[in-house]
């Protein structure tokens, strides 16, 4: 969680970072379809506008309900005497695996998958279709990020870097580009890379029922 105002000025350079990213993927795309691209553009828009508007609700009262949980003391790790890089490791560990678990669950539960294949029904996967979320599944993510850190009693600093760092990693993953092969396949023993992703969007099951994790 993080203020409003920090909220907004994040989701402003994420949306420029999304402009310029969207230039490198006109220059070196990995698939060339100009009319899908365009087709596309509009619903993944208004679904990422609906997307962050919601977020920014969710999180004002996640703010004002996490300042009082921690004046009281409350998660298993509050007051532990651990220094603020450890806190923050552990934070980001334990947000990314309640991450990968709600993702899987998206895959698994029929209810979360018709809202989750909002996300897969994109035609053409781009650094738009980060974003593109029906608002079932922005609110059930929201909640498997504040659920784990309240339980926890995480730093909210250590909340508003995975969520910061979370939304990057989802914009280059997504983007269509073609990494150079022994690049991708470095990056990707650590983190989602744009060719790894490409086969969770597969319109095979066997593939797109892979690759649930978010940062890690």
């Amino acid at each position: 969680m993080m203020s409003s105002d920090a909220f907004v000025r994040n989701m402003a350079v994420v949306l420029a970072a999304m402009a310029l990213l969207s230039v490198v993927e006109t220059v070196l795309p990995f698939f060339r379809k100009g009319t899908a691209r365009r087709r596309h553009a509009v619903p993944n828009l208004a679904l990422m506008a609906l997307a962050l508007g919601l977020n920014l609700t969710l999180n004002a009262g996640a703010v004002l309900l996490t300042a009082w949980l921690t004046s009281r003391g409350f998660g298993l790790l509050s007051g532990a005497p651990l220094p603020p890089l450890a806190m923050m490791l552990i934070g980001v560990m334990a947000l990314d695996a309640s991450t990968y678990a709600c993702h899987r669950l998206m895959h698994v539960l029929p209810a979360l998958w018709r809202a989750h294949r909002v996300h897969h029904s994109d035609p053409l996967v781009d650094v738009t279709t980060a974003l593109r979320f029906h608002p079932i599944e922005t609110v059930w993510r929201f909640t498997c990020i504040l659920v784990p850190a309240w339980a926890l009693g995480l730093p909210v600093d250590a909340v508003a870097i995975y969520r910061v760092v979370s939304v990057w990693v989802a914009l280059l993953e997504h983007m269509n580009v073609r990494l150079w092969q022994p690049l991708d396949g470095a990056l990707s023993l650590v983190v989602g890379t744009p060719n790894m992703h490409k086969v969770h969007h597969s319109r095979l099951a066997i593939e797109a029922n892979t690759n649930y994790g978010n940062i890690l």
